[in-house]
């Protein structure tokens, strides 16, 4: 027998079972159905399945997240996408799943006990939205039909955009490319009975695929609102999600709480006052100013009761690191204990005890306290609001806690539908953004706080007063004073608590420094008393408190309230594909 017969015969039957069991698809039909909302895509995929390796269907990934330029720059863009159906040739439909991958879609399509071979043909449908491109002259549809990440072969490809009636094509405004990511070659693309279509020449090798390019007159498709576009611009960029809806929902939340418990309903006008309303310290009127507690309140409270003759206050300086001076403020307290708390509110009572505690010999020193009162500025504030109840229509007090339970709730809720729920994990992508919101509805929080609390009718008319108090204050006359000293030679320091509680210390002080003004009985300095070397003092003094107690706080975590042209790979869809 010829060796030659022998030799072919032996080729064919090795290895033509292999060329049979390749796996390919045999053909890949697009069909683009153009709406006014976006696009009817029904992909037509016959598959070729190995006669002899275990495979259960296709899966097919679609990209959602694309680059596009907007504003002169190149940024994320999603599209939205619905699948309609997928079935057989029959229209019988197939089992699938849907998972989300970074930037886009996967459809996994048959079951894992049920296994396929042989030529099996898959019609997926589906439906993207935001895919239409809108520029000045026209609208584009620019779709990658096939995709460019196929792991088989394709021998055949085709692509069709079936127009509607009213759909102008603009001429010469389509071509088709195809080839690896980024080629240009272009293939015969033609225009009959309302159909553009084009196909391939040659098969398609795997990571090689078709995009699409029609240009068409303006008008017929519905170009997005900015709302749309805003959620097509979050899609595609799934880590702003977390920063913006938590943000959002707490916004809308204080809002609902603001005009319900928030909204002033008084009209305010300033009545002529030449000292506080009655019966109010300087911490309750600071904190009735403007609906919230200062640091400048709480150095009131310290101010005034020195002035009530629970501590005297003295400004020492010392020579520190080369030669600088530093301003050293200590307190006396006073040494009768038996009516040490008489006569004092809640928050003085704190504040005494505070002293009292880090006291030494009788005396201590606002670098002593400055770790050890810490602790009790919440309670001060908590006690403050507590104390100015009866002005408002409900408790800022309440309002404070209300809000911030809320708030506290909405983020654990969120968090555990964020948990238990992957469509909304998948949604917001990244822990760290749900992270990065909460820190954002922080401020949103402290922001309505400070706005919130809603005063009744006495609020209102104390409200007023102080208005007029605090107009006194600064824009008083000189002459005036002078008339005021006689009758009160303690004038000056009667008032200066009050003055920084409404944080206008500067201006009262200002005004007294041509003035004979008696020395505070409960202050002393390290120089002899004049009205300008006082008030430099008294400034720097509060200034020291203040700093102070700033400090303190942080450190206790309390809180205040065309160009470059089309390419085969480009436009939108895409993706690829293979089997499982």
């Amino acid at each position: 027998m010829n060796p030659k017969i022998i030799f072919f015969s032996l080729f064919f039957i090795i290895f033509s079972p292999l060329a049979f069991s390749t796996e390919k698809i045999v053909s890949f039909d697009v069909l683009l159905e153009p709406q006014r909302d976006g696009i009817i895509v029904t992909e037509k995929i016959t598959y070729k399945f190995p006669e002899q390796a275990i495979k259960r269907g296709i899966y097919r990934d679609i990209i959602t997240q694309e680059s596009r330029d907007i504003f002169d720059n190149s940024l994320n863009y999603g599209i939205g996408l619905e699948i309609l159906e997928v079935t057989n040739e029959r229209g019988n439909p197939y089992h699938y799943l849907k998972n989300k991958l970074s930037d886009g879609l996967r459809i996994k399509i048959g079951r894992s006990n049920k296994y396929v071979k042989g030529i099996k043909t898959y019609i997926i449908k589906y439906k993207v939205f935001g895919a239409i491109r809108f520029f000045e002259s026209h609208d584009e549809i620019y779709w990658n039909a096939t995709g460019h990440y196929w792991s088989v072969r394709i021998e055949k490809a085709r692509v069709r955009i079936k127009l509607p009636s009213n759909l102008e094509l603009l001429a010469d405004k389509y071509v088709t490319y195809t080839g690896y990511y980024g080629q240009k070659k272009t293939l015969p693309t033609h225009t009959s009975f309302g159909l553009i279509e084009s196909q391939t020449d040659t098969l398609l090798r795997p990571n090689q695929g078709i995009s699409i390019i029609a240009g068409f007159k303006k008008g017929f498709f519905k170009e997005p609102t900015s709302l749309e576009k805003l959620g097509f611009f979050l899609s595609g960029n799934p880590w702003l999600k977390g920063l913006i809806i938590l943000p959002l929902i707490v916004f809308f939340v204080m809002l609902v709480l603001f005009f319900k418990f928030g909204r002033e309903v008084h009209h305010y006008s300033p009545v002529v006052k030449y000292d506080a309303p009655e019966g109010l310290s300087p911490a309750q009127v600071g904190a009735l100013y403007d609906d919230r507690v200062n640091l400048s309140d709480i150095v009131s409270i310290i101010m005034d009761m020195a002035a009530k003759g629970q501590w005297k206050i003295e400004l020492k300086e010392e020579t520190g690191l080369l030669w600088f001076k530093n301003q050293i403020v200590k307190f006396t307290l006073n040494d009768d204990k038996i009516n040490i708390y008489k006569g004092l509110m809640e928050y003085e009572r704190t504040v005494k005890e505070r002293f009292e505690g880090a006291a030494k010999a009788g005396e201590v020193t606002m670098e002593d306290l400055k770790y050890k009162f810490a602790k009790v500025i919440p309670e001060i504030e908590s006690e403050i609001l507590k104390s100015i109840e009866p002005y408002y229509r409900y408790s800022p007090h309440k309002i404070v806690k209300v809000t911030t339970m809320v708030t506290i709730l909405i983020a654990i809720g969120f968090y555990i539908f964020y948990d238990l729920f992957p469509i909304l994990k998948n949604f917001l992508e990244t822990d760290i953004s749900f992270i990065i919101g909460i820190f954002f509805s922080y401020f949103i929080v402290s922001a309505f706080l400070k706005v919130m609390p809603r005063k009744n009718r006495k609020g209102a008319r104390i409200y007023s007063e102080i208005l007029g108090y605090k107009d006194f204050l600064e824009k008083v006359e000189v002459e005036t004073l002078k008339k005021m000293l006689t009758q009160d030679p303690r004038l000056f320091e009667h008032h200066l608590p009050y003055a920084v509680a409404l944080g206008c210390l500067d201006d009262w002080s200002d005004k007294f420094e041509h003035l004979k003004v008696a020395k505070p009985h409960w202050y002393s300095g390290h120089r002899n008393f004049n009205t300008r070397s006082f008030v430099t003092s008294m400034n720097a003094s509060v200034a020291n408190m203040a700093s102070t107690i700033s400090a303190t706080q942080r450190s206790s975590g309390s809180s205040g309230f065309s160009g470059g042209g089309g390419f085969s790979g480009g436009g939108s869809g895409g993706g690829g594909g293979g089997s499982w």
